[in-house]
């Protein structure tokens, strides 16, 4: 709420019921604008007293401190929840800043714009054509190739990766940035080719 003239403060008397009342008020929530009536009463005497300004009701949003570009990936100390009118956010509210911590953007977002989760995506820790390295796991044995991803991936996606030297193609999770991960189920050793230890 803001006040169209500095709204000086006034004297009560501490004994009344009602020592500050508003005897009126005019509203229009398009606009913010208010007009109220206000009554004081001094016990001895009741003055009125009517004020103007602007008013708006709020909700609590997650917005962005500073400008993020597509693919940047958000920290915590990046989000914030702060209060903006309601007709200005609509149906955005805030979520817990834990949720997209971690995420990337899906696109450019600028700072004060209100986010939701799905303004972010998982960030891609490989991506399709790059060099990647498959590893095949199983007890007592570790095993690893290079091959090319034929498909771009988050943490935990299955890709298909294809062997240069062989032309397999194999399925990986990806397990981190260019690593992909083939477990003793998902597929063969003579898939990886000439692998090294």
């Amino acid at each position: 709420m803001t006040f169209e003239q500095p709204f000086e403060p006034r004297q009560a008397d501490t004994r009344s019921r009602t020592p500050v009342r508003i005897a009126n008020l005019a509203w229009v929530p398009q606009t913010g604008r208010f007009e109220a009536l206000v009554t004081v009463d001094k016990g001895a005497s009741i003055e009125r007293v009517r004020v103007r300004g602007d008013m708006s009701e709020t909700a609590d949003v997650l917005t962005l401190v500073r400008p993020l570009n597509r693919g940047e990936i958000v920290t915590k100390d990046d989000v914030q929840v702060e209060r903006q009118p309601k007709r200005v956010v609509g149906a955005y509210r805030a979520v817990d800043p834990t949720e997209i911590v971690g995420l990337a953007a899906k696109r450019q977002l600028r700072p004060g714009q209100p986010v939701v989760p799905s303004d972010f995506n998982r960030p891609l820790l490989v991506n399709r054509g790059e060099t990647v390295l498959i590893v095949y796991e199983s007890p007592g044995l570790v095993l690893s190739a290079r091959g090319q991803a034929l498909e771009s991936g988050a943490k935990g996606d299955l890709v298909p990766v294809i062997n240069p030297q062989s032309k397999r193609i194999v399925h990986g999770s990806v397990a981190g940035p260019g690593r992909v991960l083939v477990n003793a189920a998902g597929g063969t050793v003579a898939s990886l080719g000439r692998a090294a230890q």
